[in-house]
């Protein structure tokens, strides 16, 4: 392309004719190749040839705005040239001006000198033409391109707490929470799977009820018959005093000046969720009579007094009274009997309000350690969980000042585990009902008995052994319930041993001898 450059000034003297046609001539000359040159980047109806723009004309910003897509990426790689045709596009249109008909050689001149200084812009859009015509077909996606990049921006570095749409904040915003909490939260209580830790009883609880400890802890629940569901020896027992009276398997009823009626009695439907699925409840109607050494509590021992020595023990129950009423919960450690043992001891108890309506109640207790103690030579020693209802002013200390009072209670899902087990939903830890009947029989159960023989004369006797589940001592075997008699002198139970006995049948005459159905409770409770 060659570039116009006047070679002759007409400012002085006429104007020679020869002189002008020469100017008019290179005018003519820069201007047909400059319309030629802009054939190549235009077509007919005026816009850009394709093809022209390529992605190395666009400026890196202007690409990352536009994105990512093929016809995008070559408008972005070339936006420059699309800026430099839109600054010169008045220029162009004279040129279309001159070609048609040159009015004077200033204005030529002028328009040429601006299309000669743009010739590189102009060469550049010949060749992106393509990628301009996409800028057109595609600036709803351009534009979309852009807002994008906006939000983009927005949810990476918005400011803290300032949403970036309703209810979404920024990367930004949530690096700084995360910022705030980790400057108040103790790296210590993090459970970790990989290595070993020491934690907290608190802690050491939460992690349990985190993962439904409850379920997978089994047999962790140190107390048997904790929903009151086994009841051997019946399920109610009549108003009256007496130290240690039994009616649900592992728990006894002491009633020393007052007097306590007991019941075992199922939870009703509607009240099930609110005691926390219990099965039973147990009722003590207690009255009261004043005395100092009087008093009424239910309890249950639990075998060997090593029982979480020395640990935190956390006792959970369910409790409700006729009225808003005070208990009080207490352990105690015997060491048994026999030899020279240690003086029981008994750990300060804690007092509960109980009202009308079931209530949850966690209560944490030091069991203190053991090692300076002696145990008694009798197999007798236990951890003992009592709960007071009445208690007269010498048992102050153990009931924690409770005072004499009459009235209705009643408990059940009862438990005590190890540890802090106050942040468990339900430390309870169910087990199968044939289960909790197995632990209740190693203590007591009752066993139905049956015999018959032919007698050849009276007061013969024939013994029928049997066996039973190994129980925790020889137990003491009482009839309880009779049965049926034929020719039948006598029957009784003999050569009783922790899993065995005899049942024997002493005949009146001769025929034919039998007892039927006789039941008898084998004993061996602490």
């Amino acid at each position: 392309m060659t570039p116009y450059n006047r070679s002759y000034s007409f400012v002085h003297g006429p104007i020679p004719g020869i002189q002008i046609n020469i100017e008019l001539d290179n005018v003519e000359l820069s201007v047909n190749e400059t319309i030629d040159a802009v054939k190549d980047i235009r077509r007919s109806d005026g816009a850009l040839k394709n093809g022209i723009v390529t992605v190395d004309s666009l400026a890196p910003p202007v690409a990352a705005m536009l994105g990512a897509s093929a016809d995008v990426d070559t408008i972005a790689s070339n936006i420059g040239s699309i800026v430099a045709v839109a600054g010169i596009a008045t220029e162009i249109d004279e040129l279309y001006g001159v070609r048609d008909s040159i009015v004077s050689v200033g204005v030529v001149a002028g328009s040429v000198s601006v299309v000669a200084a743009a010739s590189v812009s102009v060469v550049t859009v010949a060749s992106n033409i393509g990628a301009i015509n996409s800028v057109y077909n595609n600036i709803a996606a351009v534009q979309t391109a852009a807002a994008n990049a906006q939000l983009a921006k927005d949810y990476a570095s918005r400011a803290e707490n300032s949403a970036v749409e309703p209810g979404l904040y920024s990367a930004f915003h949530w690096a700084k929470k995360a910022e705030g909490f980790a400057a108040v939260v103790d790296p210590t209580s993090y459970l970790r799977t990989d290595i070993a830790q020491t934690k907290t009883p608190a802690q050491k609880g939460q992690a349990i009820a985190n993962i439904g400890g409850g379920v997978l802890a089994g047999f962790r629940n140190k107390i048997i018959n904790g929903d009151f569901a086994i009841n051997q020896r019946g399920t109610y027992l009549g108003s009256a005093t007496g130290t240690l009276r039994f009616l649900s398997d592992r728990w006894s009823t002491a009633a020393v000046g007052s007097s306590a009626e007991i019941g075992s009695f199922p939870i009703p439907p509607a009240d099930v969720a609110a005691a926390s699925g219990g099965v039973n409840y147990h009722r003590v109607n207690v009255a009261s009579v004043v005395g100092a050494a009087n008093c009424v509590l239910v309890g249950q021992r639990i075998e060997g007094v090593r029982t979480l020595a020395g640990k935190k023990a956390t006792v959970t129950f369910y409790a409700k009274a006729d009225a808003a009423k005070p208990i009080a919960v207490e352990f105690i450690q015997s060491f048994g009997t026999g030899g020279s043992p240690s003086a029981q001891f008994n750990i300060a108890p804690q007092k509960v309000s109980l009202t009308a309506s079931w209530q949850k109640f966690s209560l944490v207790f030091d069991i203190p350690p053991i090692a300076s103690k002696t145990l008694g030579s009798g197999n007798n020693d236990f951890l003992g969980l009592q709960f007071w209802f009445d208690a007269g002013s010498s048992y102050n200390d153990r009931s924690g000042n409770l005072g004499q009072q009459s009235g209705s209670f009643d408990i059940t899902h009862v438990s005590v585990v190890e540890g802090d087990a106050t942040k468990e939903d339900d430390p309870f830890s169910s087990r199968h009902i044939q289960q909790e009947l197995a632990l209740c029989q190693r203590y007591a159960g009752v066993r139905e008995v049956s015999g018959r023989f032919h007698a050849d004369a009276a007061n013969r006797i024939y013994e029928f052994p049997f066996t039973y589940q190994p129980m925790r001592a020889i137990p003491t075997a009482t009839i309880v319930g009779a049965g049926t008699p034929g020719n039948l002198a006598a029957q009784f139970i003999e050569r009783v041993s922790r899993s065995s006995a005899t049942f024997s049948l002493r005949s009146v005459g001769a025929g034919d001898t039998y007892g039927i159905g006789y039941a008898y409770l084998f004993d061996a409770e602490l």
